[in-house]
Formats: structure tokens, sequence, C-alpha cells
């Protein structure tokens, strides 16, 4: 099935999970407080939906290389810093600190939606398992050495077990308390390996996770 019939089915179905969402919002302000944890059930399910349909469509538009070339040059040590601001706000709702030390003048050539994907992702999934943390600290780090471009990313959340780890990269794979559909690490790993990277994931116990993502300098 071509890409773009994917991207018009998903739409479709979102539209009226919008719909649905905004008569939810109308309902429950008419509603005693007793009575709204049904919407809010409601509402949580629907956001369910809607990350799932967007997890498939960004899962399917990233599988085989545009006809098209999307691929720029662009300052990564600009974009991340976007991002990081970005995703700040959510971080701070959870009272998780933000640590960024992010080399200046790195540059990488790639699809800047790919990216960001892939970078918004894991600090979403680090600020999900540090928010409930003693320590809540992410510490994020982008250096450049003469072998390539290197992406840190450190939580002290409350970690992946030994029996997770492996499986970790797997598709539709999720753990017993990890909340999520198993899409997310999952294409994380196909745009790093798209462009020619390596990922790991290191999880000692009672020390969070640490991500390492590098990137030739020839990508």
């Amino acid at each position: 099935m071509p890409p773009h019939v994917y991207g018009e089915f998903c739409h479709s179905l979102q539209n009226p999970l919008c719909v649905i969402q905004s008569c939810l919002e109308i309902v429950e302000k008419t509603l005693p407080t007793e009575s709204r944890s049904l919407c809010q059930m409601m509402r949580e399910s629907i956001a369910d939906i809607s990350t799932r349909i967007q997890d498939f469509l960004t899962y399917t538009s990233i599988q085989p290389i545009e006809q098209v070339d999307t691929s720029e040059l662009f300052s990564l040590s600009s974009y991340l810093l976007e991002i990081l601001e970005y995703v700040d706000i959510t971080a701070l709702e959870s009272d998780v600190l933000l640590i960024s030390h992010i080399a200046v003048g790195v540059m990488f050539f790639g699809n800047k939606t790919h990216i960001g994907e892939m970078v918004t992702n894991l600090l979403s999934n680090a600020i999900t398992h540090t928010k409930d943390s003693r320590y809540r600290d992410i510490t994020v780090v982008l250096k450049e050495s003469c072998v390539g471009t290197c992406l840190l990313i450190r939580d002290t959340g409350t970690g992946i077990t030994k029996k997770d780890l492996p499986h970790v990269f797997e598709r539709y794979y999720s753990s017993n308390v990890e909340k999520g559909h198993g899409l997310g690490l999952s294409i994380v790993k196909q745009i790093v390996e798209r462009y020619g990277g390596l990922i790991s994931i290191t999880s000692p116990p009672g020390y969070g996770t640490f991500v390492s993502i590098r990137f030739p300098r020839t990508q």
C-alpha cells in the first residue's frame, strides 16, 4: 500500500476522535464532580487510540526510503536545543529536570522530522519512567569526534529489567509495567539504522537508563 494511503487512512481516524474528545469536554462541564471520572477514563482511552494511530503512521513512513529525497544539511545542535525547549514543558509538569550539554556547530545530513521523532520518543520514554522516581533528572549530551556524532541520554528513572532489556527494540513488545504499545523504541532503532548509526541501551539496576546513539562521520 502506498505511504500516502496510510496517511489518509490514519488522518481519517484521527478526525472523529478529535470530535469525540471535544464533545466529551463539553459534556464533562455539565456533570457533577463525582461523575467526571468516567469522562476522564474515556479521554484517556481516546488518547491511547490516537497514540497508536500516530505510532503506526510514523512506523510506516520510515520503512522504505522515499522516492523523493527529503534529506537536508542542518544544525543538529540548534535543532536539539529547540526540541529540548519544547519537551522541557512536559518535563517541568512532571517535576523532572532536563540537563543538557550540547556541543556547538554539530551538523547532520538527514530528514529533520525523523531525527525529531527519534529524540522526542527517547525523551518521552525517559520522562515517563523518571517522573515517579526519587531523583528526577534527565541528561542529554551531544558531542562530535573524529569518528562521528554521539547523542547520549541518561535518566534516573525506574530502569529496564534484565528480562525486558533484550527485547526493547522489538516491534509491539511492551513490558507489563511499561505504558505504550511497543513501537516507540522500534521506530527509534529504524531511524538510527537508516542513517548508518548504532544504538545501545544499558540499564544497571537502581541507576536508571542510558541510551547511546552514534552516527558515522560520513553519514
